[in-house]
């Protein structure tokens, strides 16, 4: 179950799904536009569970200067 959610569109209407579930795990996924003559919805396109390694880096490559320093 997915308690947090973060969504970033991409310049070709894609979307990146950023998701924390209730056991603590990041979750991502890439949601891709689907091509039916609507052109509506979006159908999965690949996703991953971050490992604690990769959540560190992530984090650490996010921090700001200040934030890095301080560490």
């Amino acid at each position: 179950m997915t308690i947090e959610k973060l969504e970033i569109t991409l310049h070709d209407r894609s979307l990146v799904q950023v998701s924390r579930t209730d056991a603590g795990t990041i979750y991502l996924e890439l949601l891709a536009p689907m091509t039916l003559k609507d052109r509506h919805g979006l159908a999965v396109k690949g996703s991953a569970l971050l490992t604690e390694e990769t959540v560190s880096a992530l984090g650490t490559l996010l921090a700001s200067p200040a934030e890095r320093k301080a560490a």
